[in-house]
């Protein structure tokens, strides 16, 4: 999907080195265990030879028991009933167990009673130190039969061993203020070892019922060092284990950051638990490709673990989860989908607490599906080295009370979204220009580029169909010729949209990156006038006569056409005319049909002469004015004749009134 694509070397490089520093942590955080991995298999040898005729069975502490009580039902000491369980993994201690726990007990009547017959003798032996020691020289004096101390051995070998084997309790008991380490190591269906990873989980604070811990780990994933760190509580209620997290996601190698909160209800031989993620950076350039912005996706997910009750060491997962963006990479850099998710389904067998291989088959969204071996080794520095590789020890973490150190179920691994960065733009120095035809305008692209420039492409078919032409100055300006003057458009179509042009300009750079489209309007507009430009026909005169008022216009029109008789739109006429107080001169253009109109308006009754010019040609018309009644009134003084008169009621006397309207016309008839 992405050309640019080619960090399979660095994946390459980046597995080495994650290999080298996990074999460098593995070392510096457990070289005291290291260190006494010969003591725990000559121990745990012995201790297989002394047990081998003693069978045992479950036993659930009853209420009002203890361990001790329990030991003395069974005729046995404190230590000798702790070594019959040293198999075992005990949350608080096998000191601390308390009614509900699960311990085992030799088998004899089915409960508690008298079984010291049924243990070895070798078994009835006292807790102190020096017996330690003792019983530790008799190891090593049957260590021959198991190769590790040759009777050629140095005497400070034997010794080293004695001492180890001695101090191992010691170092167990300093070893279980720690919670769980596991180290994991990932095949896919392409053979890539991707996805290694250490995590650690150490509790900070404990009671009896309550768990506050702190967990950190840190991982490699496509070629990417990613560091969490975080913390939450676990409580037990009412036969769950509840608990509660957050964390902080840091992607070292590529700068992203998030957070997650979530959620877990634990019981026996079962594990639920629920995750949010939410990003805490926005977008930058991706460390994955050149081109590309990236950020961390918020999402969710929801998981479920379960092991066989009648057969602990086999177990299967569920998880749901779901991403959000537009582009987001749930499985895969070169797969990305709008709101991505994704159904998992796996099987995972534990041979022994030690490690666990596991398989997964990943159901995505669009069919994108994948498969996923992995390969987990599971440290409880608290626990002893015989009980994390003895088989019947996997039933036990198990159960909720041995779960409380278990590490967070989450997604460590970031999922990013991903988005092209603008390689190239481009604006134009005109949005809009406009001439008469065969004019020449020059147009410039403003360009920003990631990469260097290599050319500006411009396409429109109906502009050099017209006749139009571009002509290229430089990679960055251009000289536009206008095509020519439309007089008529298609059928449907307008003159002006005739003359319109829509030239769209794309910008490439030398790695063919495209930039958006920038458009520019060309207009042609008519030079004004036509040599073949006449008048046609006879002035068409409407609203005449009309009032003298100076308002009331008579419209008065010319048709123009060239000498085909083609009506000429966009003519420029001058129309001329006196309106009573003084000549009177504008200038109209023809629309479409080739008529140039004017309003003509006047104050003195009478006719007058309207005169129109084109292309040195006049046209005249003829309009009337008469009288405006409305605005008659008396004017001057009244005149009287035959005055005085004799008063014999014939003689008249004659009296004259003018009226005129507004502008000073005489109005008969009124």
């Amino acid at each position: 999907m992405f050309d640019d694509i080619n960090n399979h070397n660095l994946k390459d490089a980046s597995a080495i080195k994650f290999i080298a520093w996990f074999t460098i942590i593995i070392q510096s955080l457990f070289p005291i265990s290291m260190n006494f991995i010969p003591s725990f298999a000559v121990a745990q040898s012995n201790t297989l030879q002394q047990w081998d005729n003693v069978e045992t069975q479950p036993y659930i502490i009853k209420d009002g028991e203890t361990i001790d009580n329990v030991a003395k039902k069974l005729n046995l000491s404190f230590s000798q009933l702790a070594k019959l369980n040293q198999f075992r993994i005990f949350s608080r201690g096998f000191e601390n167990v308390k009614p509900g726990d699960e311990i085992d007990v030799p088998v004899n009547t089915g409960t508690p009673g008298n079984a010291a017959n049924t243990l070895p003798v070798k078994m009835l032996y006292s807790d102190s130190t020096s017996t330690n020691i003792t019983r530790n020289m008799n190891k090593t004096t049957h260590a021959e039969n198991f190769g590790f101390i040759r009777s050629s051995d140095s005497a400070n070998d034997i010794a080293r061993t004695m001492i180890n084997s001695a101090a191992t309790e010691e170092i167990q008991k300093w070893l279980s203020q720690w919670g769980t380490t596991r180290a994991q190591v990932n095949l896919d269906k392409k053979l890539s070892l991707d996805g290694n990873s250490i995590d650690t989980l150490i509790p900070i604070y404990n009671t009896e019922d309550n768990t506050f811990f702190t967990q950190f780990g840190i991982r490699n994933k496509n070629g990417r060092n990613i560091f969490n760190i975080g913390g939450g509580g676990r409580a037990i209620w009412d036969n769950w284990l509840l608990g509660i997290n957050s964390f902080y996601d840091h992607d070292i190698s590529g700068g992203n950051r998030r957070i997650g909160l979530g959620v877990e209800a634990w019981g026996n031989y079962i594990q639920l638990s629920a995750n949010s993620y939410f990003r805490l950076n926005n977008w930058q350039q991706s460390r994955d490709f050149s081109d590309y912005n990236e950020r961390p996706a918020n999402g969710f997910d929801i998981r479920a673990n379960a092991w066989l009750p009648s057969f602990p060491q086999l177990g299967g997962k569920l998880v749901y989860e779901q991403y959000f963006g537009n582009h987001v990479a749930l499985q895969d850099n070169h797969t990305l989908q709008k709101n991505p998710y994704s159904l998992t389904a796996g099987l995972n067998y534990t041979p022994f607490p030690l490690l666990t291989l596991g398989i997964d088959q990943q159901f995505g969204k669009g069919g994108n599906n994948d498969t996923q071996l992995s390969l987990q080794l599971t440290y409880r520095p608290g626990s002893s080295w015989e009980s994390q590789i003895n088989p019947s020890s996997v039933s036990g973490i198990r159960q909720m009370s041995e779960n409380r150190y278990n590490l967070v179920e989450r997604n460590n691994n970031f999922i990013f979204e991903y988005k092209k960065q603008d390689l190239i733009s481009i604006t134009l120095s005109k949005d809009e220009i406009s001439g008469p035809e065969n004019s020449i305008h020059l147009v410039s692209g403003q360009v920003k580029s990631k990469y260097e420039l290599s050319q500006i492409l411009w396409d429109s078919d109906k502009y050099i169909s017209a006749g139009g032409r571009v002509s290229v100055v430089n990679n960055k300006n251009f000289n536009l010729t206008l095509p020519a003057y439309k007089t008529n458009g298609t059928p449907g179509e307008s003159v002006e949209e005739a003359n319109t042009y829509n030239i769209n300009f794309v910008a490439t750079d030398k790695k063919g990156n495209k930039s958006n489209s920038a458009t520019l309007k060309v207009i042609v507009t008519s030079s004004g006038h036509s040599a073949s430009a006449r008048f046609t026909g006879t002035p068409v005169v409407t609203g005449s006569p009309s009032p003298a008022n100076g308002t009331t216009a008579v419209q008065v029109g010319f048709t123009v056409t060239d000498g085909s008789g083609n009506p000429l739109p966009d003519q420029d006429v001058v129309i001329t005319y006196n309106d009573g107080t003084s000549e009177k001169s504008v200038t109209v253009k023809t629309d479409t049909s080739g008529v140039a109109q004017a309003d003509v308006t006047g104050t003195r009754a009478g006719d007058t002469a309207v005169t129109a010019q084109v292309n040195g040609q006049a046209q005249q018309a003829v309009v009337k004015f008469v009288p405006d009644a409305v605005s008659a009134r008396f004017t001057g003084t009244p005149v009287v004749t035959g005055s005085p008169s004799p008063a014999n009621g014939t003689t008249a006397v004659q009296v004259g009134f003018t009226v005129t309207d507004g502008n000073g016309n005489p109005l008969p008839d009124q």
